[in-house]
């Protein structure tokens, strides 16, 4: 049986996935994964790179967001992180990218 905080989390990115297939994406989800992201959503005019995460109380994330912010993706694609605030809704935060700017 999966412990509690696992199958919260698996909701959570569910629930993002949801919404983001209701907006159009096509959704993969790395389930199981211990990467960086847990959702990978594209369409015809980019891919989103979804980091989700799920509180019951205000978190600090910076040092998250720092770490994901360093990682290397495609020129045309957003890091983003989504915290799901406990009955509420998603807080989604796009991560600042510290990525070379490509040659020209």
């Amino acid at each position: 049986m999966a412990n509690k905080n696992y199958l919260r989390g698996r909701a959570t990115e569910y629930k993002a996935k949801a919404e983001l297939e209701k907006d159009g994406y096509v959704v993969i989800r790395a389930s199981g994964s211990h990467g960086a992201f847990d959702l990978v959503a594209v369409n015809r005019m980019e891919v989103r790179f979804i980091q989700c995460k799920r509180e019951k109380k205000s978190t600090n994330w910076d040092g998250l967001l720092e770490e994901l912010s360093k990682i290397q993706t495609p020129i045309y694609s957003r890091k983003e992180l989504w915290v799901w605030r406990d009955r509420k809704r998603f807080v989604k935060i796009i991560v600042e990218s510290m990525q070379p700017e490509p040659f020209i």
